[in-house]
């Protein structure tokens, strides 16, 4: 296996705060009805770490994705990070170690392309005022 694609990026958790508001629709629109739920604390009201720890795995595994696409020489700008969003989930494995789900036939019907085997590892990490993430993806 190759490494051909590695993303990277941080945000202030500030910035979500206010995702508090957001509807369950506009959530939705970007995180997965069981990231909701990891992300909600016993109040039912969204803790704004855990989302943009989430939502900087999604932003570095469009980047990450990106990589490999131009390696493939794709050209279409029908990949957006929108789009990507909704074929990402976040979820956890064995002692709570982060992974990160590609929907692979989604993101093949997204760029009209076949693609080869892919793998990808996640970290993400917050603390205090930043949350960043860390994606390699592996063909």
């Amino acid at each position: 296996m190759s490494i051909v694609g590695v993303g990277c990026d941080i945000v202030d958790i500030s910035r979500f705060e206010c995702w508090k508001q957001f509807s369950q629709e506009r959530l939705l629109s970007i995180f997965s009805p069981q990231e909701l739920i990891d992300c909600t604390g016993t109040d039912n009201i969204i803790i704004p770490e855990k989302v943009a720890a989430r939502f900087a795995s999604k932003e570095a595994a469009y980047k990450a994705m990106s990589q490999l696409l131009v390696s493939l020489e794709y050209t279409q700008k029908t990949f957006s990070f929108r789009a990507f969003c909704k074929l990402v989930t976040v979820s956890y494995t064995t002692w709570e170690i982060p992974k990160l789900s590609i929907d692979i036939n989604g993101l093949e019907q997204i760029i009209n392309q076949k693609l080869p085997p892919i793998t990808s590892h996640l970290s993400f990490s917050h603390e205090k005022v930043m949350a960043m993430a860390v994606v390699i993806i592996k063909i």
